[in-house]
């Protein structure tokens, strides 16, 4: 009886913690793809000599008046000058009127949804 009761427990415990993870570098899935005002916003980016393969730029502001940006990209792998590409991301917000004195999170998705980039600078 007790070695059946410890059986379960370890399967049970194996289970709930297969599914927790602490890593910063672990791929996320999204599930949705950008709306039309996520879409729109990604063609004024682009009519700006943005990256061609950006297909929605959504941004929201979070607590603290924290911006969130979320990025759907068609590149597979990343962007291997990713600081080039944030700082022209962040001129073209900041021509749109978004504010990033306070940080702001930037998410950057693959087609396939897997996240290829994830940028914090809230000091916070």
């Amino acid at each position: 009886m007790m070695r059946r009761t410890f059986a379960s427990l370890a399967v049970a415990c194996t289970v709930f913690l297969g599914g927790c993870s602490n890593h910063a570098d672990e791929t996320v899935q999204v599930t949705t793809s950008p709306n039309r005002s996520a879409a729109d916003l990604a063609d004024r980016y682009r009519s700006e000599k943005g990256d061609s393969r950006v297909f929605g730029i959504r941004t929201a502001k979070i607590d603290n008046d924290v911006l969130t940006v979320t990025v759907w990209s068609r590149r597979k792998s990343g962007y291997p000058h990713f600081d080039a590409f944030d700082l022209h991301l962040r001129k073209f917000l900041a021509r749109q009127g978004m504010r990033v004195e306070k940080g702001y999170v930037l998410n950057v998705y693959g087609p396939d949804g897997t996240r290829l980039h994830n940028l914090d600078t809230t000091t916070d």
